[in-house]
């Protein structure tokens, strides 16, 4: 009984591995929301109703939401892909955590913060077209637990489900053509050997790497 319950333990532990993301330090996001009081109040209202957190030249009630590492993919693995590989041995990982800000039930952009010379800061606000993008795909994939990578040799931004699968966001659905059969280009799931595939060209262009 103990060897079931071992066996069992065990693969409960694999598969929770696989579908929990990540939580942000407490730091991380007290971080976020230091910035984001600084934000407001610094950033002219013009700009702040450009992110839509401002309406009719009043602050609306922001609030922090999800929250994803930023995550890169090693465009050299990515290029040298072979059978086997796994995503995850091509994520070249990071202190930079984007969390997604929302009035309701909208998204409006996000805030990034940094762990940086032994402090958590945040650095950006913006990315509003991302964070809907993120938001919305999101949603059409209906995965609850999700991760965020980038290569940044193509400007490509991806979604990563629980079972390891790649969903182009926008900036990467500019690139990849759309998948024959399925019915909606937004929800295409990719596997790491159709992303390399599709990617290569323009990762070896934007690196100066030769076939």
């Amino acid at each position: 009984m103990s060897l079931i319950r071992n066996i069992l333990m065990a693969g409960f532990l694999v598969i929770s591995s696989v579908l929990m993301a990540e939580t942000p330090p407490k730091e991380a996001v007290d971080a976020a929301k230091i910035g984001l009081d600084r934000y407001m109040g610094a950033l002219p209202k013009n700009s702040l109703e450009e992110l839509e957190v401002f309406s009719k030249g009043k602050p609306l009630n922001i609030r922090i939401g999800d929250a994803y590492r930023v995550y890169s993919i090693d465009p050299t693995k990515l290029l040298g892909y072979k059978a086997g590989d796994s995503i995850d041995s091509m994520l070249m990982d990071s202190s930079l955590w984007m969390f997604m800000l929302s009035s309701g039930n909208d998204v409006k952009c996000v805030i990034e913060v940094v762990y940086r010379d032994n402090l958590w800061r945040a650095i950006s606000i913006g990315k509003s077209g991302l964070a809907k993008n993120i938001s919305d795909t999101k949603k059409k994939i209906g995965a609850t637990e999700i991760r965020y990578a980038r290569v940044l040799q193509s400007n490509s931004d991806f979604i990563i489900t629980p079972t390891n699968e790649l969903v182009p966001l926008d900036s990467a659905r500019m690139i990849l053509k759309p998948k024959q059969g399925t019915r909606g280009f937004d929800i295409d799931r990719y596997t790491l050997r159709e992303v390399s595939k599709g990617l290569s060209p323009t990762v070896r262009e934007n690196m100066g790497v030769e076939k």
